[in-house]
């Protein structure tokens, strides 16, 4: 580009961007020589075996009951490894935990 040119041309702010092609950007990977994605199926195949997982954790977990641990009220303490954190019910019933 010439020196002209360059005077001509608004700054880098003003001007519209243009489109970054897949080359330039360095996110071709996927199309030209690197890695393929996952077909949908092995997605769909991981993501029912993650839910499985949850819900068989679900199951297995010990359960407690927050408003026994909150003696009715809408706060506790829980101690881990020797710390302490504040666990709370929100007016909303959702749980906060802090430490």
């Amino acid at each position: 580009m010439s020196e002209d040119d360059r005077r001509q041309r608004p700054p880098a702010q003003d001007r519209e961007q243009e489109p970054v092609r897949d080359s330039e950007a360095g996110c071709g990977a996927g199309r030209e020589g690197g890695m393929a994605p996952a077909s949908p199926s092995a997605d769909a195949r991981a993501s029912a075996e993650a839910q499985a997982a949850a819900l068989q954790l679900l199951d297995t977990a010990p359960r407690h009951e927050v408003r026994e641990l909150t003696a009715g009220g809408t706060e506790a303490v829980i101690m881990l490894d020797g710390k302490s954190y504040l666990l709370r019910i929100t007016r909303q019933g959702k749980l906060i935990l802090t430490k």
